[in-house]
């Protein structure tokens, strides 16, 4: 029988920032059944498109389980994502595996960083500004400190200490080939894009990862 390894490695989150239609689902699964990985996928999206802090501007379905019955997402806030990414990193940990988490890039790119970039006009903007209280992993009890706002040099919506704590990769595929599978995509889940309409550019666009990487 082989002896346990007295120092165990030790086990950094990772976090892969990809780009819609590129195979990241794919990606995913290949390491869902490694047996010192865990995975945790889309732990924003449903903020983004749904949530009271809805960033998504046009109309994206809305999401349903696997019985048919829409899911609620009334209460799905940026910060209940955070908190949800926050458990998914404790969990593995205890379990000493590395926790491998994933997002699309402008899903958690700060509002006012899209909005630059894409010259976007007041009234193409969300009406809400996503808020993050960083209670770095601490679950706040009764005579807890309240949490407090987070630290953001990044361009991103997560706390600097996160961001710092994790490895990042960064997935996309060549846009003549992720590009017109987006569109494709979008318009079989009767939200096409249009010229009027905003979102198909920032789904599209690789400038929150050169953001990322700068």
């Amino acid at each position: 029988m082989e002896a346990a390894h007295p120092n165990p490695p030790t086990r950094h989150p990772i976090f892969l920032f990809t780009h819609p239609r590129s195979a990241s689902n794919l990606f995913m699964r290949l390491f869902s059944n490694h047996p010192e990985i865990s995975t945790t996928a889309y732990s924003f999206f449903n903020a983004y498109m749904h949530g009271p802090e809805k960033q998504y501007r046009g109309h994206f379905p809305d999401p349903a389980n696997p019985g048919g019955i829409i899911i609620d997402n009334s209460n799905e806030t940026f910060q209940v994502a955070f908190e949800r990414c926050q458990d998914a990193i404790t969990s593995a940990m205890q379990e000493n595996k590395s926790p491998l988490l994933k997002e699309h890039g402008f899903v958690i790119t700060q509002p006012h960083i899209i909005k630059e970039t894409l010259q976007l006009h007041p009234d193409d903007c969300p009406a809400t500004t996503p808020r993050i209280l960083d209670n770095n992993n601490n679950k706040q009890t009764t005579t807890s400190p309240p949490p407090t706002t987070a630290s953001y040099t990044n361009p991103t919506l997560l706390p600097d200490h996160l961001l710092r704590s994790i490895t990042p990769i960064i997935l996309y595929r060549h846009p003549a080939k992720a590009i017109p599978s987006m569109y494709r995509a979008l318009s079989k889940a009767n939200s096409p894009p249009t010229s009027k309409n905003p979102d198909f550019a920032i789904l599209a666009s690789l400038a929150w990862h050169v953001h990322l990487i700068k």
